[in-house]
Order: structure tokens, then C-alpha cells, then sequence
């Protein structure tokens, strides 16, 4: 493929054997950064019969954008008889205001349950978090200068700025759960749309959830034997810390991760949740310099039958401290 900018033509050449059986059906991507404006696109294709086929067309280059997508991380336990109601009035507001948010919850920073983790102990102690419901938005301070608060006391007004808008630095990831050994690997994409003059330092999070994890939960007044638990944090993908982020000259960077994802007890007699893959999730995410979110994004997880012990390389979560300057501290040994 070639492209044509101001007379001057500049080639980019990949070969790409595949059997296009419907062109309706199928796509082929092949990212290619060029610089804004119109640009005429030469594409040349081999067919089985070994005639070659051309097409020339014209298309416009637009500054990359990713959506923008705030990170709500929720701080709650099946021993909290306040979280049900907390969370309720977090999904009422998330519902009127109509952006799309990314969510994770952390049963962590109250009491431990059944879907306690270490890394999510390692996020509630390093941000504060001593009691549940909390809930912290993109892990930002608010105008009180709390990063932590209330889910009932989230509104409308918080979530405005992002609906519908862009953003100049985001992710994406392609995952797999492997079914024999309760493995999930991962392919993340981060970009930035300055091509390489981004200059801030980032670090980039991956963390596997899960929703309808269905055990007991506490409430006002009652015990639910039967909630519907969503958006569990299961199993971090990268250090607590993040990874940095090394962007190429074009402004992107990939990155590989996998973990064993860990079966989890489930209701008091020592039985166990079935782990089949199907309501995984994976959230992506970055930070910058003062740990604060920036950007952040939801992707499926397919399934397959074969095994990814080869590929695993879980990181252990540690216990780590956030100074208000933004500097991250490990704190002791590992929490794991």
C-alpha cells in the first residue's frame, strides 16, 4: 500500500495471505500513522488464480482519538450491610447521566470475603480506603481533596465531562481465558496522538474481572444468599504499580501479560465458584505521574481449549504507598 501526500509518494508494504471467502464478512486492518489530510491509498491483491487486482481510492487522515472512559473503583465486602444500597445509588446516577464509565470493584479495605485479593488489598491501603462502601473516581482528588468517598455521594455534575468526549492517549486489548489451566493472556495496545511527543510518564494497568459471581451478601436488616456479584477485581495482569509505557516514534506501544486467575470459595461450607470464562472482562487503564487515571477501556475475554501454561507471568502484588506528590513507595515484602 502507498500513499500520496503533496506529490510526494511514500511506500508501506506488508504481505498478508488469508482466504477472503465474503469481503462483507471479513476485514483486514493495517495501521499505518501518516500525517492529517487527504491522502490517495493503493492497494494491490494477489488472487488464488494468481491474478493481481488494484484499487486506488482517496481517504482523509483525522488526528487519532480514543473515547474517553473514567475509571470507577468501587471498595466493598459481602459483610458490608451498607454496600448494596451504596452501589445502587452509584448505578442510579451512572444511569441518569449516560456515560460510559469503566468499573472494577475491590472487596477490599473493610473486611475480607470471598473474593478478597491481594492486589486489591495493596490499591485500598496505598489510597486510604477504611471503610466500605467507597468508591474513588479515576483515583482523583475531588474539590474537598479526597480521592476517596461515598458512592452516595457520587452525582451527575462528576461524570459530564465525559460523555461522548476524546481523548489523545488511550488503550486496547485483544485477551484469551485458557480453560485447562485457568490462564488468561493478553495482548495491550497503548497509543498517544502526538506522535512520540507525548513526554509525560505513564503507567499501564490490566486487571481481569468478573461479573455474576452469585454468593451471599449482607444487608440492612437481612442476609441475601443469592446476590449477584459484578465487576470483581480477580487477578491484576500487571504489577500494582503499573508497567511503564514506552511509546515508539508513531506513538504506540504493546505489551504482553498473562495470570493464573484463582478459583474462589463460595458461601461458608468450603464449596467453590465454577470458573468457565464466560463472564470475564478486562480493564486497561493508565496513570500518570501523581497516579491519577487518564484514560481507561473494557474488552471482552474469548475462551479457548488450549492450554497458556507456557505463557504465564503473574506478578506479585505488593503493598505500596502514594505521597501526595505522586511518588510510589513498595512497602515490606510481598502481599501475596
Amino acid at each position: 500500500m502507498s500513499y500520496l501526500l503533496d506529490g510526494s509518494t511514500t511506500e508501506h508494504r506488508q504481505t498478508i495471505e488469508t482466504s477472503l471467502l465474503n469481503y462483507l464478512d471479513e476485514q483486514l486492518e493495517i495501521p499505518v500513522t501518516v500525517p492529517e489530510g487527504y491522502h490517495t491509498v493503493q492497494v494491490k491483491v494477489k488472487g488464488a488464480d494468481e491474478d493481481v487486482y488494484n484499487a486506488e481510492f482517496t481517504v482523509k487522515a483525522y488526528p487519532r482519538t480514543w473515547p474517553l472512559r473514567p475509571l470507577v473503583e468501587v471498595f466493598t465486602s459481602q459483610y458490608c450491610s451498607n454496600c448494596p444500597e451504596g452501589e445502587a445509588a452509584l448505578d442510579k446516577v451512572l444511569h441518569k447521566c449516560g456515560a460510559e464509565v469503566t468499573r472494577i470493584a475491590h472487596h477490599s479495605g473493610f473486611a475480607e470475603d470471598n473474593f478478597t485479593i491481594a492486589a486489591s488489598d495493596a490499591i485500598a491501603s496505598a489510597l486510604g480506603v477504611t471503610s466500605a462502601p467507597s468508591m474513588t473516581l479515576n483515583r482523583a482528588s475531588d474539590l474537598n481533596g479526597y480521592r476517596v468517598f461515598h458512592p452516595a455521594n457520587s452525582s451527575v455534575t462528576m461524570f459530564q465531562d465525559y460523555i461522548r468526549a476524546g481523548a489523545t492517549v488511550g488503550t486496547s486489548a485483544e485477551s484469551l481465558y485458557h480453560t485447562p489451566d485457568h490462564i488468561v493472556t493478553a495482548k495491550v495496545s497503548a497509543g498517544e496522538c502526538e506522535g512520540g511527543a507525548f513526554t509525560r510518564k505513564m503507567m499501564l494497568h490490566a486487571v481481569v474481572c468478573e461479573n455474576h459471581l452469585t454468593d451471599f451478601q449482607t444487608g440492612k436488616g437481612t442476609s441475601y444468599q443469592s446476590f449477584d456479584h459484578t465487576h470483581a477485581a480477580r487477578a491484576f495482569l500487571t504489577p500494582v504499580e503499573g508497567v511503564e509505557v514506552e511509546f515508539d516514534a508513531d506513538g504506540n506501544a504493546v505489551y504482553e501479560f498473562s495470570a493464573e486467575i484463582p478459583v474462589l470459595k463460595k458461601g461458608l461450607d468450603g464449596a467453590t465458584h465454577p470458573l468457565t470464562g464466560e463472564n470475564l472482562y478486562l480493564v486497561t487503564f493508565l496513570t500518570d505521574e501523581a497516579g491519577e487515571v487518564i484514560n481507561s477501556a473494557v474488552s471482552p475475554v474469548a475462551i479457548t481449549s488450549e492450554s497458556g501454561i507456557d505463557t504465564i507471568t503473574a506478578t506479585e502484588a505488593q503493598l505500596v504507598s502514594i505521597s501526595p506528590d505522586g511518588t510510589i513507595t513498595l512497602l515490606g515484602d510481598s502481599a501475596v
